[in-house]
Parts: structure tokens; sequence; C-alpha cells
């Protein structure tokens, strides 16, 4: 282990954290960060204009941290200033309202010191909400892991953006040879920085969660995606990537793939705030963008069925369901005519995913008329009750023959 080594011989890492009007995680996020089993850090955070108690509380820290403050000029800035004040061999990425556990510098700098050449060493993280102070055992993670090739890892990466920055460490040298974050990219910065070290370096992935993303109302990319100011910028990324990578490395359609899996995301984002008409806009993108959507069914019914599901859940009945996923095909179905064959197996999975876990939690009212509107979509789930538990697939066929009658 890297930790084996005296203090002088252990690269030195420097911790940049942009901070801004984060008040409320400061404490944990910085806190996080002294916790580390990897002595050998700095820790310098970049106050970018908080307006909140953000400053006080990183002052009271004291020597503990360096503490540049600026007026707002986005977390690129922020970090780069931080970057230039730094003196670490390495760059370490945390924003303020995250946090890494305890061990994560140690065993991503032990993954250096086997790949030395790596340009990049990333882990995977735990989804926490709010007022989450430790992971859940049914927490989600956030990152995927690339592929062991550089040439398919680096296509992965130009498709979606695999690496969470709270968990990114690279060497100073990349900054050096390959500039300093682009400023003018407020959501796209970092999948921008990843792409040019992926050009020339290995980016090495720790598979295991390292780290707590904090998701809330505020998080910044979320509200870049709802602006669809994200959708601009990540275009220009890929044209700069197309422009600066060598010929034959991207086949000319993985920009229209990278650019769907954009628009699938905005989807999401939309969804979870309400937003239908923005949610199907979106959705059609993506399937503009990438017509082989349709032949790939979950690659398209995935995300339509978890926005299904995020639009109606304050009121997860069959006319909810039928209505925005009759809207959503007459759309798609204009863009690309082959997503109509998809329409009753989109129906059928939201509304039948929706009954099975409604009824394991105990929520056994209403599920009648969207069992019912599932069966008619697609009779094939009659078959699929076989597998389940003798109670509950005796409890589902009472509702079934009732809701013969209860077509809400």
């Amino acid at each position: 282990m890297v930790l084996s080594r005296s203090l002088n011989q252990l690269p030195k890492v420097s911790v940049i954290i942009p901070s801004y009007n984060h008040a409320a995680h400061l404490r944990p996020c910085v806190d996080s960060v002294l916790a580390q089993s990897y002595p050998h850090c700095e820790i310098v955070v970049v106050d970018d204009g908080s307006t909140d108690e953000s400053v006080a509380i990183l002052q009271s820290y004291g020597n503990a941290i360096r503490l540049i403050r600026q007026q707002n000029q986005g977390t690129q800035a922020a970090r780069n200033r931080a970057i230039r004040a730094s003196s670490g061999d390495y760059l370490a990425l945390l924003d303020s309202d995250d946090a890494w556990l305890p061990d994560k510098l140690a065993r991503q700098m032990a993954a250096f010191q086997c790949n030395p050449e790596a340009g990049l060493v990333y882990s995977l993280a735990y989804r926490v909400g709010e007022d989450d102070t430790e992971a859940k055992p049914d927490s989600r993670l956030l990152g995927r892991p690339l592929a062991d090739d550089r040439r398919l890892a680096f296509r992965q990466l130009v498709t979606a953006n695999r690496i969470p920055a709270l968990t990114a460490v690279f060497p100073r040298a990349c900054i050096d040879a390959y500039g300093y974050f682009d400023e003018t990219l407020l959501g796209a910065g970092d999948w921008d920085m990843w792409l040019r070290i992926a050009l020339h370096r290995p980016i090495v992935c720790v598979p295991e969660p390292l780290a707590l993303y904090r998701q809330h109302a505020t998080n910044t990319t979320k509200a870049l995606f709802q602006t669809r100011r994200v959708f601009e910028e990540h275009s220009r990324v890929l044209d700069k990537v197309f422009r600066l990578a060598p010929d034959g490395l991207l086949p000319p359609e993985l920009k229209d793939k990278a650019l769907a899996q954009t628009a699938l995301y905005g989807a999401s984002t939309a969804a979870q705030v309400g937003d239908a008409a923005g949610t199907i806009d979106s959705l059609a993108k993506a399937l503009a963008r990438d017509p082989a959507l349709t032949t790939d069914a979950d690659a398209l019914l995935g995300p339509i069925v978890s926005c299904t599901h995020q639009l109606c859940a304050a009121e997860p009945t069959a006319a909810c369901y039928r209505d925005f996923i009759d809207l959503l095909f007459a759309r798609l179905s204009d863009v690309a005519p082959a997503a109509a064959q998809l329409r009753d197996e989109a129906l059928a999975r939201a509304t039948m995913s929706t009954v099975f876990a409604r009824y394991q939690r105990g929520q056994r009212g209403g599920l009648g008329s969207l069992l019912w509107t599932g069966i008619r979509a697609k009779p094939r789930w009659l078959f699929n009750l076989g597998v389940l538990s003798i109670g509950l697939r005796a409890a589902l066929r009472t509702m079934l023959r009732r809701s013969t009658t209860d077509d809400a």
C-alpha cells in the first residue's frame, strides 16, 4: 500500500474545493477530507461569492485549509484559481456539498502507484439525500467503470460522462500539458477535461464507491439541464473532441449517440420537476439524434418508464399513465414511425412495475385500474404472474377480476 512509505516520499495531493452557498453541507465536506487516511494533502477552498454563512464556516477551520475568496465566476473559474494556488503533485476535486469516505485518497493513490502512466483515477460514489450523513444500504451508485481497452474506453467516455467529478484525482502535469478547466462551460467542464486527458493517457477506475454525492434541489448540474444549457455545452465539447481526435478513432455516428444520451438525461431532470412538456421534448430529441434507439428497446423504454413514474408520482393512476404515454408516443412517432410499436410495451412496463412495487409496500388501494391497463396493453403479463409468490399471484388475479368494472 502507498501508505507504507514515509510522508516525505508520498506524492502531495491538493484537494480543490469550489464553494458557493452550500453552508448546510460545508462541514461534512471539509471534515471528510481532514479525516482521510492518506496523510499528505492540502485543502484549497475558493469561495465563489457565497451569500450565506459559507465564509464564516470556512474561516473557522483556520490554518487547516487555505481559503481564497472571489466574486462569483462559476465552478470552473473557482477550480482554476484553486489549482493555481495549490502546490500538490496531484489534484483531487470535491464540490462543497459532497463528501468522501475515509480511505478514498489512499485507495486512489495506491492505484496511481500501480498505474504510473494514468492520467486520471476515479471511483464510484453513493447518491445520498440532502440530510443524509452516510450511504444507505440501497443507495444508488454514481459513475461506471470504463473498458480496459483504451480505445473502447475513450469511445465510452465520449458517449457519456462516466466519471463523477467528486472522485477524480489527476496529476498536475495534465493541467500543464492539456490546459485548465474551460471557464465558459458551466455544466460540462469536467467532462471536457476528462476527454482531453483520455486522448493522451489511460484512465483508471477504482470500482467501488468511495464518496457521497449529495442530491438536493439546488444541484447546479440539475438546474443547468432544466435550462437546456447543458445540451449546447455538450455539443461544443463534442465538436472539440472530434476535432482533436486522431482520424479513425471516433466513428461519426458516435456524436449523435452522445447527444442522444444527453437528451435522455435531460428528460429525467425535466420529469423530476414535473415538466411533462420538457420531458417529451427531450425524449424526442434523443430519438431524433439516434433513431437506432427504437431497435434497442431497453435503451429507450427504461428512461420512458422512469420518467412516467416521476411525472405520475403524485397521482399514480391509469389515466395519468395513459395520458402521458399517448402524448409522448404521438410525438415520438412523428420523429421515428418505428417508435409507435413500443407504445404498448412502455405503458405495460410503467403500470405493471408500479403495481408490483406498491403491492409489495402494502399500498394496495387503486391498483386494479393500473393492473387492468397493463394487462390490456400487453396480455403476456398474465403469464408473468406465474413467477410470483402464490399470495401475490392470487391477489393480483383478484384485482384483475374486480378491475374489469373499474377502468378509471
